[in-house]
């Protein structure tokens, strides 16, 4: 939705308009951010390349963490880092009528697909660990702690203590 669709929408109209960018913004910089993390990036031609860890010592990779770096050899390797220079490209100035790569919620769901299947296989079972159930403990937790009028950081439990109101 462009600015021209929003001229003549209320103002409550528009506060909801710019938390849906908002929103939008944070889904692409947390993308990049996954994908760096995995090790790829593109250069300027385009291919994936693997990220070297920034001079400064503050960059994490999967690998800093006991993981497998991405092979930047195969096709997924260039699905993200297609996916990466779009993030980067559409987080640093608007887009309209420019040659950059669209990115629609379909590309961050493939992109998001590709890294969790690296995660797991290249972070958490190689270390005897399950991801799925580490995420599915995580969630009975937070319901457990919502249920118990405990603050929780899942979105949307909050502290509520009546779950049957959602």
């Amino acid at each position: 939705m462009g600015h021209a669709a929003v001229a003549g929408s209320s103002h409550r109209d528009f506060h909801v308009w710019c938390i849906g960018r908002s929103v939008d913004e944070g889904r692409k910089a947390a993308m990049r951010w996954l994908i760096e993390f995995v090790g790829v990036i593109a250069n300027d031609n385009g291919d994936p390349i693997v990220v070297k860890p920034h001079k400064n010592g503050k960059s994490v990779t999967i690998q800093q963490v006991g993981g497998r770096m991405f092979d930047t050899n195969s096709q997924d390797a260039r699905k993200l880092a297609k996916i990466w220079q779009a993030c980067t490209e559409a987080s640093l100035h608007p887009t309209t009528d420019t040659n950059h790569h669209p990115l629609d919620p379909d590309d961050l769901a493939t992109a998001l697909e590709i890294v969790i299947a690296h995660f797991e296989t290249g972070l958490y079972k190689p270390s005897g660990r399950d991801l799925w159930k580490i995420v599915r403990e995580q969630e009975e937790l937070a319901i457990a702690r919502a249920h118990s009028g405990q603050p929780t950081n899942a979105p949307g439990l909050g502290a509520r203590t009546d779950l049957t109101k959602r």
